[in-house]
């Protein structure tokens, strides 16, 4: 199977680099090696999905808004690892292997620390210089670079193989206040313990963090599909004092056992932003959900289960109300401030982007008028994001529970048969329902979703 594995992300490389991709559009040959690589038929018309399903004798909807889960699995008790916490350095691989976690607290402590610095970056800011045109007398004001210092934002372990033994994942700053040449990179690195020693098994960087743009995003994070988990990265940055353009960029990483090799890699320039349309059907090949109806911002994940975000930057112009100044020119260049941070894992921003909803979705949270869901819209907000305990369910009543087990469902914008469970998911702020009951499919809940509704399920019974 490993090996049959590694000829599928050989052969999917291979055609990358052949050219199929210009400009973030996936021809129909690696759209046919994407879907074959993460699950055929993920995101497809659903009157061509076949198998399993389409033979129960019941209606998903009937065992669902009745207290039982579709899956060969009823009645079992499904609780995850009591007190497991999905995020830290601290944490021990699947299993319960404390050697790899002793082992890659001293490389941490040996070798990363003394190597990347501990530079605090989680508050920064930066002002406006005078550019002047070359060869006229005509300026505009320019945003200068960040000046971060070298340091880890975390270290984390995932599996990212899921082969039941965690990695050891780096996020690090590499600033220019350190290096004196102007420019910022935000990198992840990936470690794993080979026959007793931890060895680097491949990265990358983004580079240009926070180096003179009005608006900028940056983000890293781990998508969930069942047996597989990929690195997804978005870079979102824009400059409006005097020019007119977006410059996005999305990435995807996929750690094989081997190395991290990049699978997918799409970016434009300008102010056109018809560019999310090919990368949309792209990231549907690779099996992202992507519900229709999200709200679209300049980059971003709206409602996208099965998704934790491990970094997360900023950076936001303190912008006059526009028409208050007629010369916005000479306002930035006095008083342009533009504030920021890098965050990871253990902070709170981060915390709140990974439970208060299923995704980040660039620049704030999804769903309601002013651009977030508040984490109390949910009656278990991290059940798509760790293994919960009964612990976390005690005190809630059975008809608590019974909704608590839909809004798994109801996160990957499942409708219901039941109007009362339909009426309660429509007055949330989050919910977007775009699936029938009879087209759903179990392959889109996540291994920690999975879990989580045996768990309630026993309870109710």
């Amino acid at each position: 199977m490993k090996k049959r594995w590694g000829m599928r992300v050989v052969m999917l490389s291979a055609v990358f680099m052949t050219g199929a991709v210009l400009n973030g559009c996936m021809s129909s040959v690696i759209q046919d090696v994407a879907m074959d690589l993460y699950g055929d038929r993920v995101q497809g018309d659903p009157s061509d999905r076949t198998g399993a399903d389409e033979d129960d004798d019941a209606d998903p909807a009937d065992n669902l808004e009745d207290g039982q889960m579709n899956s060969p699995e009823d009645g079992a008790d499904g609780e995850g690892p009591a007190g497991e916490d999905p995020g830290g350095a601290g944490e021990g691989a699947a299993g319960g292997d404390t050697s790899k976690e002793e082992s890659y607290g001293r490389y941490i402590k040996e070798e990363l620390e003394p190597k990347y610095g501990k530079g605090d970056n989680t508050s920064f800011s930066y002002g406006y210089e005078e550019i002047s045109y070359t060869d006229t007398d005509y300026w505009f004001a320019s945003p200068m670079t960040a000046r971060l210092e070298d340091g880890i934002v975390a270290t984390c372990q995932r599996d990212l193989d899921k082969d039941g033994f965690d990695e050891l994942l780096l996020l690090y700053i590499e600033g220019s206040k350190g290096s004196g040449n102007g420019r910022n990179s935000l990198g992840l690195k990936v470690y794993s313990e080979k026959n007793g020693a931890v060895v680097e098994m491949g990265g990358f960087r983004i580079e240009d963090c926070f180096s003179g743009y009005n608006r900028e995003e940056q983000m890293i994070g781990l998508k969930d599909l069942g047996d597989k988990r990929l690195i997804y990265v978005e870079q979102g940055r824009g400059i409006y004092t005097w020019a007119d353009g977006e410059y996005p960029n999305i990435r995807l990483y996929q750690y094989d056992g081997s190395s991290l090799k990049e699978i997918y890699n799409v970016s434009a320039e300008g102010s056109d932003g018809t560019w999310w349309q090919d990368w949309g059907r792209d990231l549907h090949a690779f099996g992202f959900t992507l519900p229709s109806g999200s709200r679209w911002g300049d980059i971003g994940l709206n409602g996208e289960p099965g998704f934790e975000v491990l970094a997360y930057g900023e950076g936001v112009t303190n912008e006059p109300q526009s028409g208050q100044y007629t010369d916005l020119q000479r306002w930035m260049l006095d008083n342009g401030r533009i504030e920021g941070g890098i965050y990871g894992p253990g902070s709170d921003i981060v915390k709140r982007l990974n439970q208060g909803m299923t995704s980040y979705t660039g620049g704030g949270y999804a769903g309601s008028s002013n651009g977030y869901s508040r984490a109390e819209d949910y009656i278990l907000p991290q059940s798509s994001t760790r293994y919960l305990t009964r612990q976390d369910l005690a005190g809630l009543t059975k008809d608590q529970l019974r909704l608590a087990r839909n809004e798994i469902y109801a996160r990957h914008g499942r409708k219901f048969q039941t109007q009362e469970i339909q009426d309660y998911f429509n007055s949330k702020s989050w919910y977007t329902g775009t699936i029938e009951p009879k087209d759903f499919r179990e392959e889109y809940l996540n291994v920690y979703e999975k879990e989580n509704l045996k768990l309630i399920q026993s309870l109710e019974d």
